[in-house]
């Protein structure tokens, strides 16, 4: 991953919109609550550093910079899991105030909670992370792995007794039925490309192109933020979406890109001809999105217990 003063100051902006948008209610745990007061001012701080400071204050704010992401993300994620779950418990309509995309979220968050049940969700769970992330009936995982489980959910995995996507499904129950700037989000959600890509060609600060590892061509991707901070032949797991309702050849990514390092992937590549081959096998016409869809969690899997 690139370091440089662009994609600092993006990060951290990034960080600045999201406190924004999240506002601080009365009951929440008190680490939460602090997290969200202080760190409006610390993200402050950190942008004069990068406009002032001495050589060496990008890799000083470059090694600080991961803990603080963790710490805000998890402290948004407190506030916003509560006011989804309370939301969904009375039964009302997403907040008109939040983002299209934010409400659109929360009306899937509901519909996926009538499929999945304590100990379905435990089961999923146990499948995407392991046992080590379950303690008694809690479940340990950081917002961003929380939010990439939430997408294999929803657009990868075909819960027990189903037949199709929970994303396809609630497309066929609800477009018709929600606001119109939702409904354009939920048409690009429905064609969503995940997969393995390398990434080329960047154009720093709008975007770059992926050639996809498992099937084959290459996407155009339009994305402020990761063009700044990918480099050049980068391996990364991603899922893309088009940036128009109608389809289009121009993508951006759908929530957080994993990049992969070069020794895990030369690990993970060879495991992937070996999975792929058992595939074709059984699935002679599969495509290779059926095979990432099929195999993502095993692959999750794979990469934490690497990491660990």
């Amino acid at each position: 991953m690139k370091i440089s003063k662009a994609s600092l100051k993006a990060r951290i902006t990034r960080l600045r919109r999201n406190l924004v948008e999240c506002p601080i209610p009365g009951d929440i745990p008190e680490a939460a609550e602090k997290i969200l007061r202080t760190a409006p001012l610390v993200l402050k701080d950190l942008e004069i550093a990068l406009r002032q400071g001495p050589p060496g204050t990008k890799r000083k704010v470059h090694a600080v910079l991961p803990q603080i992401e963790t710490d805000v993300d998890w402290a948004i994620g407190i506030v916003m899991g509560d006011q989804i779950a309370e939301s969904i418990r009375q039964g009302k309509a997403p907040d008109s105030r939040m983002t299209a995309q934010r409400r659109l979220n929360q009306r899937l968050v509901a519909f996926m909670a009538g499929f999945t049940q304590a100990d379905g969700f435990l089961a999923l769970v146990r499948e995407w992370a392991g046992d080590e992330v379950i303690r008694g009936d809690v479940v340990h995982l950081d917002p961003p792995e929380i939010d990439a489980m939430s997408q294999w959910m929803m657009h990868d995995k075909i819960l027990p007794g189903q037949t199709r996507r929970l994303i396809d499904m609630f497309a066929e129950k609800q477009l018709s039925d929600i606001p119109g700037d939702e409904q354009d989000w939920l048409q690009r959600y429905v064609q969503d490309r995940p997969s393995i890509y390398r990434v080329s060609d960047i154009d720093n600060g709008e975007g770059y192109n992926v050639h996809d590892l498992l099937g084959g061509g290459t996407l155009k991707i339009r994305d402020r933020m990761s063009s700044l901070s990918l480099a050049e032949d980068a391996i990364v797991v991603g899922r893309a979406i088009p940036v128009a309702a109608k389809g289009g050849d121009i993508f951006c990514p759908l929530g957080n890109i994993t990049e992969l390092p070069v020794p895990l992937w030369s690990e993970l590549s060879i495991l992937l001809q070996q999975w792929l081959g058992e595939f074709n096998r059984q699935y002679p016409q599969g495509s290779s999105m059926e095979f990432f869809r099929q195999h993502r969690a095993r692959m999750n899997r794979w990469m934490s217990d690497v990491r660990t």
